[in-house]
Order: structure tokens, then sequence, then C-alpha cells
């Protein structure tokens, strides 16, 4: 082998002994998958990863062999090599560090699994160095898993399990659609319109601007679906307040008003004023018993205008 140490002996081309000086055998690791990141030397001159490692060809004779891994306390050994053997080094009875692993939860009467073995929760559980699938579960609660590394002392950790929240139906229409709704104070959608609440008792509102609020307490959302049709009433001061108010249009209102007030004032005094002086006006008219004029004929009896005087016999005889 090329490995082995020979002496030969011989003349010129001629070989006449070859001895073997130092030989090797075989040195064969078993038992080591319990040791995370392990790593092999061998007399100090020889690195290996242990994983790695299944055999090697050495030297006969004695070696020293160390083994060291994240999770257990340095091996080592010494070993003999004879020539043409296979070494089988077991590494069973190495030591693994151990850890105290305590796990708790936020809710009570909880399962708790380590890497699919049921454990009683609460109590300190010593395992070796490494990682664990922990599992916590509990009906109608989400299950909780993590990977937990132990690779110290002890190690805490505390389960926080998540109630499971069933879903109902919601749906509302309202006359007139458009309006907000509102669960629990919380704006969900506009109507009309379905959504997903958790089951329970909620309030409802709907709102809509020119419209009442309708309001529902105590609600039960429940696993059928839950089902309203709501009409709004009018509201007639939110309608009134919503109507413009400038100071602008207010101003040319308010002097509309009170030129009408005042043409309307002015018209009844004129009026009032006419209609007086008419009733105080002497009735001028002709009576039947006025004196004939020169042909002898009475006058008619027709009214007279305003302020014509009335003429005498006489005076018309002399204008004559």
């Amino acid at each position: 082998d090329s490995m082995d140490i020979v002496t030969i002996k011989g003349y010129s081309n001629t070989v006449y002994s070859i001895e073997v000086v130092k030989s090797h055998g075989i040195l064969k690791i078993i038992n080591k998958e319990s040791i995370r990141d392990g790593v092999i030397e061998i007399d100090t001159d020889v690195h290996k990863n242990l994983s790695d490692f299944t055999e090697m060809k050495i030297h006969e004779g004695k070696h020293k062999v160390v083994v060291k891994g994240s999770n257990c306390e340095p091996f080592s050994q010494e070993i003999l090599i004879n020539q043409d053997e296979d070494y089988q080094l077991d590494l069973s009875s190495i030591q693994i560090k151990t850890g105290v692993l305590i796990v708790t939860a936020n809710v009570k009467d909880v399962t708790l699994t380590v890497n699919g073995k049921t454990e009683k929760m609460g109590e300190p559980l010593i395992l070796d160095y490494g990682t664990y699938k922990v599992k916590v579960t509990k009906d109608e609660y989400h299950d909780y898993e993590e990977d937990v590394k132990v690779d110290k002392d002890e190690i805490k950790i505390k389960a926080e399990l998540k109630k499971i929240v069933k879903k109902g139906k919601l749906t509302v229409s309202s006359t007139p659609n458009g309006a907000d709704l509102y669960v629990d104070n919380s704006k969900v959608g506009i109507t009309p319109v379905s959504v997903e609440v958790d089951r329970g008792t909620h309030t409802i509102t709907v709102r809509k601007l020119g419209y009442k609020d309708f309001y529902l307490s105590s609600v039960d959302i429940g696993e059928k679906e839950s089902v309203y049709n709501v009409e709004l009433q009018s509201d007639v001061t939110t309608s009134s307040q919503s109507v413009n108010t400038s100071p602008d249009i207010q101003n040319n209102t308010q002097n509309d008003s009170q030129g009408t007030n005042q043409n309307n004032l002015q018209n009844n005094t004129q009026n009032s004023t006419q209609n007086n002086t008419q009733n105080n006006t002497p009735n001028n008219t002709v009576q039947d018993n006025e004196p004939s004029n020169a042909n002898g004929a009475n006058q008619p009896s027709d009214a007279l205008s305003d302020n014509q005087p009335v003429i005498s016999e006489n005076e018309q005889q002399s204008g004559q």
C-alpha cells in the first residue's frame, strides 16, 4: 500500500529484500449519529468532520482520537491499530449534554407533545442538546408549534394559544341604498352589503345623510346568515341644515323682504288716503228741483265732475 513504510535492500538493479517497517490498519467509527457538529482529530494531525467520516487507513500502532461536538462533552480515547486489521471506535458512550425544557401555556387543559411524544405540561423535561418540535393543542384553539433548540442548561417557553373565532354572514340592505353600515362602531361597508362577522352579539348602525340613524343592539350573529332590510326615515332637521345659508344670500333675502314690505306699506297707505278723500268729497250732483234754463227745460240730473261749479239760471241769462 502506498501509505506503508518499507525498506528495500539490493544492489544495482537487483532487489535482495523488502522489509515492511510500518504497515496500516483501518479505523472505523460507529454510533456517531447523536453527535451534532462533530469533529474528529487523530494525533493532532488529522481533522475531519465526523459526518463525513466512515473509515480511514491509519498506520499501525497507538493513536490518540479526540471527538468533539456542539451537544456533547469532548471524547478522548487512545487506540491501538494492528497491521491489516479493522478497528471500530464506538461513540455510543460519549456523554451528550442535556438541558431542561419547561413548557407552559396561556390556557389550561392543553396537550403537549415533544417530537410527537406526549409530555406532561409544566413539568421539567430533561433533553439531550438538540432541536425539538414542540406542539401544544386544545379544542377550539389554534395549534401552537415551535422548533425549540435545547443548547443550554434550561429553556423556558410559553405557548400562546389563540381561540378560533368562527364567522357568520351579515347581509343588510336599506331604502334608500347607499347608507353606511357600522358593526360595533366600525364601518364595514355601504348598503346593500354582505360581510363576514365574528359570531356573537353585536350592535348595528345604518347611517345616511338626511335620514335618521337606524340602530339595533344585541344582534346575534350565528351559523346561519342574518338578513336585515332597513327602511330609513327622513330627518327634516338634518335636511334643513344642509341648505346653503351663506351671509350674502341671507343679506339679499333680508333686503328683498324689507323692500317688498316697504312697497306694500306705501301702496296700502296711498290706497287708504285715496279712499278717505273720495269718501269725504261732497257729491256735487244736480237735484231735480234746480231752476230751468232759458228754454224752460229742466237740467238733466247727471252728476258733474269734481270741483265743477253749479251754474244757476240767472248767471246763464246774464252771460247771454
